[in-house]
């Protein structure tokens, strides 16, 4: 069962997103709604670097997977593989992130027909900056929603319920939850 959970952070001046499964709603998101975003520059699979300051779009999505090729990360890339058309037209740009190398991101990408950025955070820099790493240095599956004003990336929302087959709607749907929660 999930269960949408909206958040004003008068603080900081956003409302966040979390969704979370009734066991994870017990623990702290690694990075919580309403915190700065750190920004990386990582490699893509076609060696390409790609940093989050200049990702286009409304909204970037992290997906952070364990590994490329296993099981649920390949329903997880081919969920968004086949909702990426819906995703980009509500302006939400997806990257995946995991640990592996370029070589890697490549092969998964040609074995999946991938049409979408996957990144090499082979040192696992960006995994530690978002509080995902495992003690094993896989990240785990956990995904962020940013947003940015200017060059101020904000993490909007954490999804750590992770629907492998249907996560691109699980996207949308948190984004929608975030964008209704901005204009009543």
């Amino acid at each position: 069962m999930i269960r949408v959970i909206v958040v004003a952070a008068a603080a900081v001046g956003v409302v966040g997103l979390g969704v979370v499964s009734a066991r994870a709603a017990m623990q702290v998101a690694p990075i919580r709604v309403g915190s700065p975003a750190p920004d990386f520059e990582l490699r893509d699979q076609d060696n390409a670097k790609r940093r989050l300051s200049s990702a286009p779009g409304k909204f970037v999505v992290l997906t952070f997977y364990p590994a490329d090729a296993t099981p649920g990360c390949t329903l997880e890339a081919r969920s968004i593989r086949d909702g990426l058309n819906d995703l980009k037209d509500r302006g939400i740009t997806v990257f995946g992130v995991s640990v592996q190398d370029v070589a890697s991101k490549r092969a998964f990408c040609d074995k999946e027909s991938l049409n979408y950025p996957i990144l090499a955070d082979t040192g696992a820099k960006v995994a530690n900056a978002y509080g995902v790493r495992m003690p094993v240095g896989l990240a785990q599956r956990v995904t962020f929603i940013v947003s940015r004003k200017g060059k101020r990336a904000t993490v909007r929302g954490v999804i750590e319920s992770v629907d492998v087959k249907n996560h691109a709607r699980q996207i949308i749907d948190a984004v929608t939850e975030l964008q209704s929660a901005q204009h009543p």
